[in-house]
């Protein structure tokens, strides 16, 4: 798809139960993911290291914009200058970076095979110890990525008042991923999800990919809401209609369960494209 260019993930808990549940005991490798863009992992690892999540209660939030909570927050963990002024002296490296790449005599090479002397000077890049300038301006890259979405969630925001009594920084954080995160009423939120699942017969091997892709509406209906809702309501009405019999608790694992479920979201558009290709003859 063309909107999305690159996602990335993390293993979402412990896969291990999923093994029974689908019976795909013996297999080598198995692991169950959150697909997220590249930029939300970044700027979440940045959040942990920042102690944001941190659940200690220091905080009295009464009266405490955003903003004065950041500059609390920083304070207590000695990060007010650190988080702040190197990212923003990593923006005038940046700045001297592309000045001194306009000056160089080494047009001809690539990024990757150039640095930066002691002195200051553009040269190849011969010693391993230090980082080519490729290297150098992804890093900045990504400090200015976090820099904006630290002041996309407030941290010049004076107007925004937490007023929740005595809490922790990830109290706040909750608080302010509430606010900044809440859709309008032109956003429009996407689903994806994909299996993917390498096997072999014989000789050959083959890779099975199956990826669903659903679009909301608009912050009303969503396809979030799409996707958790119209399965229920599907399943509650085949049951009305006494084609789906079990009785008691049940997962909905059973092909008697979800076969006529699936066929019903396949016409609301929610259903899975699937792709096979052989890997090995």
């Amino acid at each position: 798809n063309e909107e999305i260019k690159e996602l990335s993930y993390y293993p979402n808990r412990s896969s291990l139960a999923y093994i029974n549940l689908y019976h795909l005991q013996g297999v080598s490798n198995f692991v169950r993911t959150t697909l997220r863009h590249k930029n939300f992992m970044l700027g979440w690892e940045f959040i942990i290291k920042l102690n944001l999540t941190n659940e200690n209660i220091c905080y009295n939030s009464d009266g405490l914009s955003i903003a004065q909570f950041f500059e609390q927050h920083f304070a207590i963990h000695n990060l007010s200058q650190t988080v702040i002024d190197i990212l923003n002296e990593n923006e005038l490296n940046k700045n001297s970076v592309v000045e001194l790449l306009g000056k160089t005599i080494y047009n001809d090479l690539p990024l990757t095979e150039l640095t930066i002397s002691d002195d200051g000077d553009v040269v190849p890049y011969t010693n391993s110890n230090k980082p080519t300038i490729q290297t150098f301006i992804d890093e900045v890259a990504k400090t200015n990525t976090v820099l904006e979405q630290l002041y996309f969630l407030g941290l010049d925001d004076t107007e925004t008042i937490i007023n929740k009594g005595l809490i922790s920084a990830a109290d706040a954080l909750q608080f302010i991923l509430e606010k900044k995160l809440v859709l309008t009423p032109t956003d429009k939120d996407m689903i994806v999800m994909q299996h993917e699942i390498n096997y072999q017969i014989g000789a050959t091997e083959y890779k099975n990919t199956s990826t669903l892709l659903v679009k909301g509406k608009d912050s009303i209906h969503t396809a979030m809401a799409k996707t958790v809702g119209l399965p229920l309501g599907i399943a509650a009405k085949l049951i009305l209609q006494q084609k789906i019999t079990m009785v008691g608790v049940q997962l909905p694992t059973t092909p008697s369960i979800y076969l006529p479920v699936l066929e019903e979201l396949s016409t609301h558009g929610i259903n899975f494209n699937e792709k096979i290709e052989i890997m090995k003859n």
